[in-house]
């Protein structure tokens, strides 16, 4: 594990067991291979509950997972670092290091992409095989599609309106007429997206 300190978002340490009890409610025994993320948690206590969807998170209800259903909720897992952002797919992982991260060892841009089928301990990095050049692009799409859909405080889609009562608190402001903060105002994360 410390040999993937720079990031640490390798598939060993972020693909976690995830373990839900209520017997009159949820299937015994079910296991779920499909993508979840943490976020998807207060979303789907929320439909427990019988509470309204928090409009300023971006999870899912995997309820139906809870259920012993199958069925997508993320075509793409993300893990968000410092320094780096992972996103998974299928059986891929592909790491997004900013350019300037190592400007002099790399100048043309480092990466990294695995194939955890064929290698679950990332230890062989593919970023720099041309023959995954098509799938390092797709992924990477992928990333940056999430990033500019996701309510984070720095990317939030417009408002419909008059802000909800959860934007209010969350923000502490009233979202923008192009449906972003000003930065100025945001209060919830001290630092920025550096895509």
């Amino acid at each position: 594990i410390m040999e993937k300190a720079p990031g640490i978002s390798s598939d060993a340490i972020t693909r976690i067991p995830m373990i839900w009890w209520a017997p009159d409610l949820f299937k015994k025994g079910h296991i779920a291979k499909e993508i979840v993320e943490t976020v998807d948690v207060s979303t789907t206590l929320c439909t427990l509950a019988g509470l309204d969807k928090m409009v300023t998170s971006d999870g899912k209800d995997i309820l139906h997972l809870l259920k012993g259903q199958n069925g997508e909720v993320h075509s793409i897992g993300v893990t968000e670092f410092l320094w780096s952002k992972s996103i998974r797919k299928s059986h891929y992982r592909f790491v997004y290091c900013p350019r300037e991260m190592f400007a002099d060892e790399y100048p043309d841009g480092f990466g990294e992409l695995y194939d955890l089928e064929k290698d679950p301990w990332e230890m062989e990095n593919l970023y720099f095989k041309t023959e995954y050049k098509s799938i390092i692009n797709e992924m990477q799409r992928e990333l940056f599609d999430w990033l500019i859909t996701t309510t984070r405080p720095v990317t939030v889609l417009p408002s419909s309106g008059k802000p909800s009562e959860q934007e209010i608190i969350r923000y502490h402001n009233i979202i923008a007429a192009d449906g972003k903060l000003p930065l100025t105002r945001i209060k919830s994360i001290s630092y920025k997206n550096y895509l």
